[in-house]
């Protein structure tokens, strides 16, 4: 289980000069996110690589791919929000342990929220877990 740091070159698209700021597409917008920094509050993207929770349940894998692709997919998408976009990186099931690498996700996401929505990409069911963890108890 490992965090991989933000690879901001897959954020990458059309863009459209004549429309100003109008015209903004994610990948003119989002940012590294920096947990130990002061971000204005916003929205951080991370990424959650792991087909363990798919093999476990006899799915189809490569949902391990899904944060990359999907952020691709989204680099080109109009950007109407006035918050700010951030990309937290990708946490990665390399090594069978789902519990431990769901926790570091939960890690992750709980840090965020105390400023920020956050939003997974990538994984199987296996997110929800993790995603509930982080909030905290009240």
């Amino acid at each position: 289980m490992k965090h991989l740091p933000v690879d901001m070159a897959v954020w990458q698209g059309r863009i459209d000069p004549e429309d100003g700021d109008r015209g903004l597409r994610l990948h003119q917008t989002i940012n590294a996110y920096d947990p130990n920094a002061a971000q204005q509050p916003g929205i951080v993207i991370y990424g959650f690589a792991c087909d363990e929770g798919v093999a476990r349940n006899q799915g189809r894998l490569g949902a391990a791919l899904a944060p990359d692709t999907l952020r691709q997919a989204l680099a080109n998408l109009a950007w109407y929000n006035s918050q700010p976009l951030y990309d937290g990186g990708t946490v990665m099931c390399d090594d069978a342990d789902l519990v431990l690498t769901q926790q570091r996700l939960s890690q992750q996401i709980h840090h965020a929220l105390s400023q920020h929505r956050v939003l997974t990409l990538g994984g199987g069911h296996e997110t929800a877990w993790a995603s509930f963890q982080a909030y905290p108890v009240t």
